[in-house]
């Protein structure tokens, strides 16, 4: 079985820079339009990995595992954009901070799914993507301005 950050991170860098590579768009569409494209394709994605886990009938794997997936793609979207925008602005230090924000982001899923794994943990794992959502919402509304 593969980690968890396999079907977190692997599907989004690939189909994202697929898309990248092979859109005739401007960088700034492409940018804009990660979200609605990992979002139709975890969509499919993730039922299917719901259906053939061994957690089926797992309350985490049904409600809160879909809800990590949306918080982990909003605010990698956030943190790209942010990111792009202060490297083409040339402000390197913003630009660092947004590589470290994908990369705290992008341990998020697995770090949860531990937290589920480890039973006395678990309601950790609860709260945390609960907390969570409103957050990445928020984050998304207000804060790539640029």
């Amino acid at each position: 079985m593969l980690p968890s950050s396999a079907y977190t991170l692997l599907p989004s860098i690939i189909l994202t820079s697929l898309f990248i590579f092979f859109s005739k768009d401007e960088m700034e569409y492409k940018i804009n339009s990660t979200v609605p494209l990992l979002g139709m394709f975890y969509a499919v994605f993730i039922p299917y990995l719901t259906l053939t886990s061994g957690e089926k009938d797992s309350f985490f794997m049904i409600f809160f595992n879909p809800i990590l997936f949306m918080e982990t793609i909003i605010l990698l979207h956030c943190a790209v954009k942010r990111g792009t925008s202060s490297f083409l602005c040339g402000d390197k230090k913003k630009a660092i901070i947004s590589v470290l924000a994908v990369v705290l982001v992008a341990m998020l899923q697995p770090a949860m799914f531990a937290l589920w794994y480890l039973k006395f943990l678990a309601p950790l794992a609860y709260i945390i993507p609960v907390v969570m959502l409103p957050i990445s919402l928020f984050v998304y509304k207000f804060f790539p301005k640029e």
